[in-house]
């Protein structure tokens, strides 16, 4: 994540939807520790392959007692939990959030997390005057249905890892062997390289993306159906930028391009197809 001209260019949080419910019997009594047998799963992969890993459940007792921004408002600074060092990764398990009451403080928390993941911004909270500072954290958040946070980007999971996740339990979970060490350390050296890679984009490929962009809205405007936007366009250039990266190319190739072109097409239809899903299952529970 880069800033350019007071916007942050690059961010990429992402919201995984279809995750198992957990339930209020597995709920962690207001500890950062994750209940719910599919998430820890998940979280402890990434622990072992991220510099560092920090994990939120949204369990309103969690995030009604905690505090997420640092503050200095009774004297000296007390760190908040999103005070955290560059390139954390910050798992949130939307799966425990459960019927209740949010108070004043658990509204300002999620509030933080928000700011955090739309703008990469930290408040430090003064007497006198809040102070925001910049900050590098990427978000992954894990729920069942979307996201109560505003994300870059939502993708549903397949049927498959859907049924998958939902076999997942407690017994299951602690009997996953964890990666093979020099693998773990190849696929390590490997995401480091990729998060420092000088990246640019090739005039010849911007003015392509830029005709493309016009023409993709001239066409959906003569068919009638919805325009691509400035966010949209800004979404799939930032995985446009990923796809290349993971292949090693320190600029933006017109394949990448067009692959990532391709991949939202497919979010696209994948996430219209399970929220249709959803709907009839909604409208025909299970006798």
């Amino acid at each position: 994540t880069v800033a350019v001209q007071d916007m942050k260019v690059g961010k990429f949080s992402l919201n995984l939807v279809g995750f198992p419910l957990s339930s209020k019997d597995q709920a962690s009594a207001g500890t950062f520790a994750l209940s719910n047998p599919a998430t820890r799963w998940i979280s402890g992969v990434l622990a072992q392959l991220v510099p560092w890993c920090v994990e939120i459940p949204f369990e309103l007792k969690t995030v009604n007692s905690s505090t997420f921004l640092p503050s200095a408002e009774s004297g000296d600074l007390q760190a908040g939990v999103l005070q955290l060092a560059v390139d954390t990764e910050i798992i949130c398990d939307e799966t425990c959030l459960h019927e209740g009451t949010l108070d004043d403080r658990g509204l300002r928390n999620l509030q933080a997390l928000q700011t955090v993941i739309l703008y990469q911004t930290l408040t430090y909270v003064y007497p006198y005057q809040p102070i925001n500072l910049a900050t590098n954290l990427r978000v992954l958040v894990l729920s069942n249905g979307k996201s109560i946070m505003e994300n870059d980007c939502d993708l549903y999971l397949s049927e498959s890892s859907v049924a998958f996740l939902a076999r997942i339990d407690d017994e299951s979970a602690a009997s996953f062997k964890p990666l093979d060490p020099m693998h773990t350390e190849q696929i390590r050296q490997y995401l480091e390289l990729a998060r420092h890679m000088e990246f640019s984009v090739p005039t010849d490929v911007s003015n392509d993306i830029s005709d493309e962009y016009a023409a993709l809205r001239r066409e959906a405007h003569e068919k009638g159906e919805p325009m691509m936007t400035q966010d949209d366009l800004s979404l799939i250039v930032t995985v446009a930028r990923l796809v290349s990266i993971s292949k090693g190319e320190p600029e933006l190739s017109s394949a990448s391009w067009k692959e990532a072109l391709a991949l939202e097409t497919r979010r696209g239809e994948r996430n219209t197809q399970a929220k249709a899903a959803r709907a009839v299952a909604s409208a025909n529970p299970p006798k």
